[in-house]
């Protein structure tokens, strides 16, 4: 089972690993696939890999 080091406002777990090294650190962006809410993240890399829990559904309040 992974382990998620992140969770969006909305509760979606998820993982960011940085791929590739670069002197300047940069913002890199993607969407929630559950909310669509905006995330980012700064990292010292070329790209960064974004990994979500696929498994996770939301709670419906």
């Amino acid at each position: 089972m992974t382990k998620y080091h992140y969770k969006c406002s909305c509760g979606q777990p998820y993982n960011v690993e940085s791929e590739g090294k670069s002197p300047i650190k940069d913002k890199f962006i993607s969407y929630c696939p559950s909310c669509k809410k905006q995330l980012t993240i700064k990292f010292s890399s070329m790209d960064a890999k974004w990994e979500f829990d696929e498994t996770w559904k939301a709670v419906e309040k």
